[in-house]
């Protein structure tokens, strides 16, 4: 089972759901105010959390800096959709304080995760120096 899915650690599911976050909120497609499609975006928030931070338990050196470059793109996008939000006087959602969390999740804390799990594969790798 976990063999089927080893090809879900290189899809970047914070920057994606970013993106997708970003596309609603700019075109003004869903109403955030509240409903079915607000709620299934904080739900969605919470499994991605959960999910980016077992995949960057156990990583190499290699897809660290997968793991950087991903959270900076998704940083970036972030920050200028609330660049936008802002500067336009827009209303602020729940969804957008769960979408600004999770982009923080990912900025910090998962990177943490990966670089220290990276760091330990890497020590385990060259062994034992006495």
């Amino acid at each position: 089972m976990l063999k089927k899915l080893k090809w879900i650690k290189y899809l970047p599911l914070v920057l994606l759901l970013v993106i997708f976050w970003s596309l609603l909120r700019v075109n003004n497609v869903v109403n955030f105010s509240g409903g079915i499609a607000a709620s299934i975006l904080t739900l969605v928030c919470f499994v991605v959390i959960a999910i980016e931070f077992a995949k960057s338990g156990d990583i190499s050196l290699g897809f660290f800096i997968w793991e950087v470059i991903t959270s900076v793109a998704a940083t970036i996008v972030g920050t200028a959709t609330f660049t936008l939000i802002f500067s336009q006087n827009s209303s602020f959602y729940l969804q957008d304080v769960f979408m600004g969390l999770l982009i923080l999740f990912d900025a910090v804390f998962s990177v943490i995760n990966s670089f220290r799990t990276a760091l330990r594969n890497w020590a385990a790798s060259i062994g034992p120096t006495a």
